[in-house]
């Protein structure tokens, strides 16, 4: 997400754009406490479970592609090509339409979206002791051609061939040391993405946004009373 954070607020001072998060993403609450309590965000939440329950069913319906839509779209691309003196392999248009990392192997290649990618790293960061979600605020990962991919929230994907570029933003839990929260996700990231895909993570950029929970309150001193002075 990207620059909707203040586009819209209740009366509360609630950011609509991370209720809509919560309510799409099916994440837990920011302040669980505040919502249960706040009029405005039970009345939002409730109108944003109705819009979001339509756009599921609309997902859960099967679409069917038109037969040869594939085999259509990448002859244009060939005619269009051949008319520039160019002609483009098949296995090297695919994987710039789809964005997949490819694993070459004895036996034939595997292709691995992005999006697999990103929710291993987002599953990783969140399961990390200290951190308490992953941020709604925006990544400007680079991009050949355009800007970072946000998938899903809070994490940000560049694969190209064999590697793999990660940004992460974190709401951590007030108290933890950051910096070594910080290397923690890094470093669990960094296992669980090679362990489950065989990729090479070449970069882990780890972003803390914010951070969950108060510190606690400093004891007021109270006065003592004086004895009276006896005559």
């Amino acid at each position: 997400m990207t620059g909707r954070e203040d586009v819209a607020r209740l009366p509360c001072g609630t950011s609509v754009a991370v209720l809509v998060d919560q309510v799409a993403e099916g994440l837990p609450a920011l302040d669980p406490a505040h919502q249960a309590a706040c009029p405005d965000c039970r009345a939002t939440l409730r109108e944003l479970e109705l819009v979001w329950g339509t756009v599921r069913e609309v997902v859960r319906e099967e679409v069917v592609p038109p037969s040869r839509l594939i085999e259509n779209v990448l002859r244009r691309v060939r005619q269009e090509l051949r008319a520039l003196g160019q002609l483009v392999p098949l296995q090297t248009v695919i994987p710039r339409l789809v964005r997949h990392a490819l694993l070459g192997g004895p036996r034939g290649a595997t292709r691995i979206a992005d999006s697999v990618v990103a929710r291993i790293v987002a599953k990783t960061a969140r399961d990390t002791p200290g951190v308490h979600a992953l941020s709604v605020r925006g990544i400007a990962l680079p991009r050949a051609g355009g800007p970072g991919r946000l998938t899903p929230r809070g994490v940000a994907i560049e694969v190209s061939g064999h590697s793999v570029s990660v940004e992460v933003r974190l709401v951590v839990a007030y108290g933890r040391s950051i910096p070594d929260l910080a290397a923690e996700v890094r470093r669990r990231v960094i296992h669980r993405v090679e362990a489950m895909t065989g990729l090479e993570p070449t970069a882990v950029a780890v972003a803390v946004d914010d951070v969950f929970g108060d510190p606690e309150p400093v004891p007021r001193r109270v006065p003592v009373p004086r004895a009276p002075e006896r005559p």
